[in-house]
């Protein structure tokens, strides 16, 4: 029996409910035969989801994070360039350095950024 997942998130929570309430062996062994033919789960994992309390749907997301490299970007571009195009951990230990090179030999002066 197909449910959406929001109707499973409901079942769930109730279950889970009902489980935390229970005081009796049978009564417990009552809610994972529900869960069981409800959902469809397996036996140990029903329990172990009703162990565990259900996940609560986050909310609004979180801003995204501010961009802490954003004015050193221009010269990071030109070193990447240089150096043939490496991957983050290849770039990162030569990338002052390197830096520091290329504006010597073109004469100019980069923002103070790295």
């Amino acid at each position: 029996m197909w449910m959406s997942m929001q109707s499973r998130r409901e079942c769930l929570n109730t279950m889970w409910m009902r489980y935390l309430r229970a005081r009796s062996r049978s009564q417990k062994s009552q809610i994972l035969d529900e869960l069981q033919e409800t959902l469809g789960y397996a036996r140990k994992y029903a329990i172990a989801t009703l162990k565990t309390p259900p996940k609560s749907r986050g909310g609004a997301r979180a801003e995204p994070r501010p961009l802490r490299y954003w004015a050193a970007m221009p010269v990071i571009q030109v070193v990447w360039e240089v150096v043939d195009y490496p991957c983050a951990g290849r770039l990162h230990p030569v990338l002052v350095r390197t830096a520091v090179k290329i504006q010597g030999c073109r004469g100019e002066e980069w923002p103070h950024v790295l």
